[in-house]
C-alpha cells in the first residue's frame, strides 16, 4: 500500500505537538487521553458521564506511528468540587453534572506541562458507535454531532483510539453528522493516514455537505443505544490507481439506509 499523508495534531486544550525522548525514541505529538475505570474503555474526556470514574493519561507517536503511553505526573484540575475530584495521579471521581461548562485538566509528562477540558454531562440517552476505514482500521478524532427535530446541536463527541463514540444527548436527538477535521488519522502502525471528509453508513454515503441528516434510532433516556452500522472513512492513499477516491454522497437517497 502507498504511504498516506503525515498529519501532525495536537491536544484539546493544547500542549501536543511537542516532542520528547521516550522509552525506545522520540515521542511525538503528545496529548491527554482518557480511560473509564469501570471496563477499561476509552473515554471521550467532553462526554464523561455522572458516576464515572476515569483515569487521565498522556499518549503520543513514536517513530514510526506506533502509539504509547507516555509516564505522567502532578495532575490537576480547576473543576470545583461539586462537579469532579481530579487526584495528582489523574483519576477523575465525577460528582454532578458541569451543566455544559468545560473545565481544564493538566498534567505534566517529561517536565512538560499538557492540558485539555473535559464536560461532565448527565446521564440522558446514550449514543455508541463505531468509526473505522474500509480496511477496518479505527478512524481516531472525528467529529460527530446530533440535532433535534429543529436542527438544533444537541450532543457532540469525539472518536477515540479504538475508533468508537460514547455521547450523552437528550432523547430528543433525532439525527447526527459526522466530519473529519485536521486532526482526524487512522494509522497501522507504520503509516498515519488523512481521510475524506465523507463516510459510509449502511447503504449510502454522506458528508456534512448534505442538506439531510443521517436519522437515529429512537432513543430512551437512562439507555444506551448502539448505532446499527459502522461508519466508515475511506483513507486517502496517494498516487494508487487501484484505491480511487470514493464515489460522492448520496446523503441517504440512493436507497438502502
Amino acid at each position: 500500500m502507498a504511504l498516506g499523508a503525515l498529519i501532525v495534531f495536537g491536544c484539546g486544550g493544547g500542549g501536543g505537538t511537542s516532542a520528547t525522548s521516550g522509552s525506545t525514541g522520540v515521542v511525538s505529538n503528545i496529548h491527554v487521553e482518557a480511560v473509564n475505570l469501570a471496563n477499561g474503555a476509552p473515554e471521550d474526556l467532553m462526554n464523561i458521564l455522572v458516576g464515572d470514574r476515569v483515569q487521565a493519561r498522556l499518549y503520543g507517536l513514536q517513530d514510526p506511528n506506533v502509539r504509547v503511553q507516555v509516564a505522567s505526573s502532578n495532575w490537576s484540575s480547576d473543576a470545583p468540587a461539586n462537579v469532579a475530584v481530579v487526584s495528582s495521579s489523574g483519576t477523575i471521581t465525577t460528582i454532578g453534572s458541569s451543566q455544559g461548562q468545560a473545565y481544564i485538566i493538566s498534567g505534566m509528562g517529561n517536565g512538560v506541562k499538557y492540558t485539555s477540558s473535559f464536560i461532565v454531562r448527565p446521564v440522558q440517552a446514550v449514543v455508541t458507535a463505531l468509526f473505522r476505514t474500509q480496511g477496518g482500521l479505527p478512524v481516531q478524532q472525528a467529529d460527530i454531532k446530533f440535532f433535534d427535530s429543529a436542527g438544533t446541536v444537541v450532543g457532540e463527541a469525539t472518536s477515540q483510539s479504538n475508533g468508537s463514540i460514547r455521547a450523552s444527548v437528550p432523547a430528543t436527538a433525532v439525527t447526527f453528522m459526522a466530519s473529519t477535521n485536521a486532526n482526524t488519522y487512522a494509522t497501522d502502525g507504520v503509516t498515519l493516514f488523512r481521510l475524506y471528509d465523507q463516510f459510509s453508513y449502511g447503504a449510502n454515503i454522506w458528508s456534512d455537505a448534505c442538506s439531510n441528516r443521517v436519522p437515529l434510532p429512537t432513543l430512551t433516556n437512562g439507555t444506551s443505544t448502539a448505532l446499527p452500522h459502522n461508519l466508515v472513512f475511506t483513507a486517502k492513499v496517494l498516487n494508487d490507481p487501484n484505491n480511487p477516491p470514493p464515489p460522492p454522497p448520496d446523503c441517504g437517497l440512493g436507497g438502502g439506509g
